[in-house]
């Protein structure tokens, strides 16, 4: 049974999660944002739009990591499960 929990916490781990496509765009946005900020200077409306636009992403991708995933939550209980074989032997 070990060594499933290991396999399982592996796949989870190597899994695509909400937040790593989520930091893959936040990571293009920002890109954008300083290519935007060189070209529209005198389209400041544009600009504040994607601005907003990208300080909502940052939020989101704020509270995804702060959430409770899967594969934290099966790390967690793999701790527990050590800690308790590690008393009681």
């Amino acid at each position: 049974m070990r060594k499933e929990s290991k396999i399982t916490l592996k796949k989870l781990l190597t899994q695509n999660q909400p937040h790593d496509k989520m930091f893959k765009s936040l990571l293009n946005d920002t890109n954008n944002k300083t290519i935007l900020r060189q070209c529209s200077r005198n389209t400041t409306s544009s600009y504040s739009i994607e601005r907003d636009r990208v300080e909502g992403r940052e939020k989101n991708l704020k509270k995804l990591l702060t959430q409770n995933q899967p594969h934290d939550i099966m790390f967690k209980s793999l701790l527990k499960q050590r800690a308790t074989q590690k008393r009681n032997i």
